[in-house]
């Protein structure tokens, strides 16, 4: 036993261990605490403690040397290798702060900055497996009371006069399977809240473009289709289901566009592309949703609503049909109104027109009635308005 005497008045002694300094071409001497081994049981443990204290406790201080001309001394930390064979671990690793009233101790992780050279990596890692790979988990902290839990954040480095630090999140490849999933969503909410809101955004800038938002899948360069991108928003059970929203940007000079388009293909159809509301509940008075396809107001001149087919480089031409579903009470209508304009000038007109043909004859534009099967059949009426007070 080494130890200084215990002392009813000021500091105790101090008890210090050293080795002296190599002068010359010499390292300077060594510190070695080793235990011994336990060859039918376990062996000796090694325990260092900072004393107790009416105040604060003793601290702990863990350095390795400096260097006057080259790197500074490593430390390493380890637990050893388990035996080859059998079903042993090796030893675990706690790095864990004490309980604390007010607040417990921070660990922090962190490098130190580079003066005039690249910064240092903070790298987290297992180790491979053969059977059950290793996981990294990070889990922030439970509040009994009603602030909010602790928060999980990841930032990219600033960057004085170049491009930020980015974040990358890639799944494991799977060389003979599949690679992993990524699963990004909020908690389910408890008994008196909602679900945590879920935001994607690029940031703002104050000069040249802002950030791109890009959600793709990737190509199946195999036997398999490509992958498929759904946007789904939740049920609501005893009220509105959730809503989508899709908007282009403001501009100063001209709005955002939007796009919607279907897939190519090399060989085969080309992709369809479906806009439907849903069908109603079978019993009762609702209806299905409305559909609404409108250009906005325009000072000079509203926008265009061109439905149009492509051209048929070999084959028959597309057709354009407008009709109503069914009905049991009263049939849905067709009607084209052309625009109303409070100058001089005319109003807007509706025209049909047949198609042309090269060689052949003319379209043809037919007006039927329908049928009534029990009754008379619908009539054709083909007037002018009534004129005006002038006209």
């Amino acid at each position: 036993t080494f130890s200084s005497g215990t002392t009813s008045h000021a500091s105790s002694g101090e008890l210090k261990v050293g080795t002296g300094t190599a002068k010359a071409a010499g390292k300077g001497g060594s510190i070695a605490i080793t235990v011994g081994e336990g060859v039918t049981a376990a062996g000796g443990v090694v325990t260092v403690t900072a004393g107790q204290g009416a105040g604060k406790g003793g601290a702990m201080y863990i350095a390795s040397g400096k260097s006057s001309g080259a790197n500074t001394g490593d430390i390493n930390i380890l637990t050893r290798d388990s035996v080859a064979s059998g079903t042993q671990t090796s030893g675990s690793m706690t790095l864990e702060t004490g309980t604390g009233r007010a607040s417990p101790g921070i660990i922090k992780l962190e490098t130190g900055a580079a003066s005039n050279g690249a910064g240092a990596h903070l790298q987290l890692s297992v180790g491979d497996s053969t059977t059950t790979a290793g996981s990294i988990t990070a889990v922030s902290g439970e509040t009994s009371g009603s602030v909010a839990g602790g928060f999980v954040s990841m930032t990219g480095g600033v960057s004085a006069s170049g491009t930020g630090g980015f974040i990358s999140l890639v799944t494991g490849l799977g060389t003979a399977t599949s690679s992993g999933s990524i699963v990004v969503k909020t908690t389910d909410a408890g008994t008196k809240g909602v679900s945590g809101h879920l935001t994607f955004s690029s940031g703002t800038t104050s000069h040249a473009s802002s950030g791109e938002l890009k959600v793709g899948t990737g190509t199946a360069k195999a036997a398999g289709k490509g992958g498929s991108i759904a946007i789904t928003v939740g049920e609501g059970v005893t009220a509105a289901g959730g809503v989508v929203t899709v908007t282009a940007g403001q501009g100063a000079g001209k709005g955002g566009a939007m796009y919607i388009a279907s897939g190519k293909s090399s060989g085969a159809n080309t992709g369809d592309i479906n806009i439907l509301t849903r069908d109603s509940v079978a019993s009762g008075t609702q209806t299905s949703g409305s559909m609404t396809l409108e250009t906005g107001t325009g000072r000079a001149s509203p926008g265009i609503i061109k439905l149009e087919t492509g051209a048929a480089s070999n084959g028959a031409g597309a057709h354009l049909q407008l009709s109503v579903g069914d009905s049991t009470t009263t049939a849905g209508s067709i009607t084209a109104v052309s625009g109303e304009t409070s100058g001089s000038v005319a109003g807007g007109f509706v025209s049909m027109t047949g198609g042309v043909s090269a060689s052949g004859t003319g379209g043809f534009i037919s007006l039927v009635t329908g049928l009534g099967t029990a009754t008379s059949s619908g009539s054709i009426v083909v007037k002018t308005t009534d004129a005006g007070t002038k006209g």
